[in-house]
């Protein structure tokens, strides 16, 4: 029985625009990834994962994808809530810490980004190391120029 009021009657309003197509551009995307792991998954059960080229294809295409679902997704919950950090009580503006500097936020900031750009360094050198374990394993050399040769099973010489 109650009365429903319009975002009109509001003083202020999050940018209605932005949080509707985020958060629809972020669905669509889960369908997306949805649909990508469903055909994955018959073409594995089909036993023609590694040879549809046009699946794989597909997957590297949509490699960005979760990125932007993740973004939208946290548009959605930030700039959706907007301007208050708990409806009716709190307001963002009244939530800042009054004790933290800018030099503090800085310095998490940058020690934030050093470290995820370590980890991501790391993965990086391990990921290759272990490609290389197992071409040498697979009987493939390296040649001075930092080219490969030898046997890779499913190449051909054409590739």
């Amino acid at each position: 029985d109650a009365e429903v009021i319009g975002l009109n009657e509001y003083e202020e309003n999050p940018p209605v625009a932005l949080v509707f197509w985020s958060f629809r551009f972020m669905v669509g995307l889960g369908f997306l990834f949805i649909g990508l792991a469903l055909w994955g998954g018959f073409l594995m059960y089909r036993g023609r994962l590694a040879d549809s080229t046009r699946y794989l294809k597909a997957m590297i295409a949509a490699s960005p994808f979760g990125y932007a679902a993740l973004l939208t997704g946290w548009y959605v919950t930030e700039i959706g809530r907007q301007p208050w950090v708990i409806q009716g009580e709190l307001k963002t503006s009244e939530a800042v810490s009054s004790t933290l500097t800018g030099a503090e936020a800085t310095l998490t900031l940058v020690t934030f980004v050093v470290l995820y750009v370590g980890l991501m360094l790391t993965a990086l050198y391990i990921l290759k190391w272990l490609v290389r374990e197992e071409l040498r394993s697979l009987g493939v050399r390296e040649s001075s120029g930092g080219r490969w040769h030898g046997p890779i099973p499913w190449v051909s010489s054409d590739d």
